[in-house]
């Protein structure tokens, strides 16, 4: 087993933090839309890769040295609403390369190597406010994961080890809450969390306040976290390698700047 070096810094995704990003103002009978085009998130990534459902390579990615280890990132969020009726989506998508060490299963031989961790999430929620005007939100919808880990191991015995190389997207039902009372005339706290359960079983919760600079522009900071657990993914190689299960939690202190409109 090998516990991957290197750090994430400034590492740029959308996670839960993204679905509290908007205007607590009071409610309105016209449309109300949130845009939240980038996330700046200083994420810790702490997970695993189950080779076989025994054999492990654990994943440690944190704060500093992401230059090391971020491959790429893209991440959008959007939110429309009209009376207490709504609905949010967005997407992240992170790449991960590091080098690994891998013991074969059955040859008890270390292997070097080099991984890469492809992750690509997508949530789209209904959202209903209870009370109008209680800024109490229940949400519910679907968080689909795509994951696609490959590894590429060498040395002399490399050949008898088949390289990992899969993608699979899972699906997740998901519910929970949103609550974004405005606690002074320009701060908004902002709460929310879910969890569910289907072709994954994931979590995400986030604590934060808004600071609206103004009324269409806000900059929110806060700390999020979101757990994802794939279950067992068939692989493309020979054997040894049958199945590898992926789980993963990535959280830390998040920031965005969103843009709010009202229609008058």
């Amino acid at each position: 087993m090998t516990r991957l070096p290197g750090r994430l810094a400034l590492l740029l995704l959308v996670s839960a933090f993204a679905f509290n990003s908007t205007n607590a103002s009071a409610q309105t009978e016209g449309w109300q839309i949130d845009i939240a085009p980038l996330y700046l998130e200083a994420a810790t990534t702490d997970g695993n890769l189950a080779i076989n459902g025994t054999h492990n390579i654990p994943i440690y990615l944190d704060f500093a040295n992401a230059k090391d280890h971020l491959g790429g990132a893209f991440t959008f969020h959007g939110e429309v609403r009209r009376g207490q009726w709504g609905f949010l989506g967005d997407v992240f998508f992170i790449r991960l390369t590091t080098d690994v060490n891998y013991t074969t299963p059955i040859l008890n031989v270390p292997l070097a190597g080099t991984l890469k961790l492809d992750q690509t999430v997508f949530n789209g929620k209904v959202t209903y406010e209870v009370k109008p005007g209680s800024h109490f939100h229940l949400v519910g919808g679907i968080r689909t994961v795509t994951i696609s880990p490959s590894a590429h191991f060498t040395g002399p015995v490399g050949g008898l080890l088949a390289d990992i190389n899969i993608s699979q997207t899972v699906p997740a039902v998901v519910g929970g809450f949103i609550y974004r009372p405005r606690l002074a005339e320009k701060v908004v706290l902002l709460t929310q969390a879910d969890i569910g359960g289907g072709g994954a079983f994931t979590w995400s919760a986030v604590g934060g306040v808004e600071f609206l600079i103004k009324r269409w522009v806000g900059l929110a900071a806060g700390y999020s976290a979101i757990r994802v657990d794939t279950g067992s993914v068939p692989t493309t190689g020979l054997a040894p390698i049958n199945n590898v299960e992926a789980s993963f939690t990535q959280y830390g202190p998040a920031f965005t700047l969103a843009f709010h409109w009202t229609e008058k």
